[in-house]
């Protein structure tokens, strides 16, 4: 094969490979991370750290050329995802009209990742619905999605979903900023993880708060007790 051939089939190649959408790589502060053909983990360890790459990476790139699938990793920039996965139930309970319009992509899985910029959040929270609960678990909430942050990642759009559905924009709205009080405002009606955990630190205060109390009456009746021996 010619020179000239060597290229334009390196080219070809090249132009057919996924592509991540300029609306993301115009904020260099993002990064991608590295997942495998049809999947949705990243392929590499240490990824929130150190196996994470900018949009012009080779490796990067190297990889889409050869198929593989992209993920963005949450955290850097203040990136966070509003990644839901009931978006009927959501629009329902009247959620996602209180989000801001921003960029959107459509899952392989027939839900929504919304991208936000919110430098307050550091944590991932898992939302539940207020009322109704898992078909085939009725103790549990149903759960809703989450908003991914610090630690976590989206599979990217373009990327090929394990069922073979493809992660598709279908907002290009430039991505928004958003407060924490915000976001909290508009998932106040649901149950979250947040919630979750401050009801069970609470729990856990009162029942320290009462073993403590319980030591303290058995200590002061002892005394007593010994007292009372001793004036015998």
């Amino acid at each position: 094969m010619k020179s000239n051939d060597i290229k334009k089939f390196r080219l070809a190649i090249e132009q057919s490979a996924l592509k991540i959408p300029d609306r993301l790589r115009q904020h260099r502060d993002l990064r991608y991370v590295l997942i495998r053909e049809k999947e949705k983990k990243p392929s590499e360890s240490k990824w929130q750290s150190e196996k994470n790459y900018s949009a012009d990476s080779p490796k990067l790139l190297g990889h889409l050329v050869k198929g593989g699938n992209y993920g963005i990793a949450c955290g850097f920039g203040s990136l966070v995802v509003f990644d839901s996965d009931e978006e009927e139930r959501l629009s329902e309970l009247g959620i996602t009209n209180k989000l801001p319009r921003t960029f959107t992509v459509r899952t392989g899985g027939g839900g929504t990742h919304r991208y936000y910029f919110c430098p307050e959040l550091k944590d991932k929270i898992t939302l539940f619905d207020p009322i109704m609960n898992e078909p085939k678990h009725p103790g549990h909430p149903l759960h809703l999605g989450e908003i991914q942050s610090n630690g976590q990642q989206v599979v990217g759009p373009g990327s090929i979903h394990p069922n073979g559905n493809q992660y598709e924009v279908i907002d290009d709205w430039e991505i928004a900023e958003i407060s924490l009080a915000e976001l909290m405002d508009a998932i106040k009606e649901l149950r979250t993880s947040l919630k979750t955990k401050t009801i069970k630190k609470r729990k856990n205060e009162k029942i320290y708060k009462k073993r403590k109390e319980s030591r303290v009456r058995r200590s002061r009746d002892s005394i007593i007790k010994l007292k009372i021996s001793l004036c015998q």
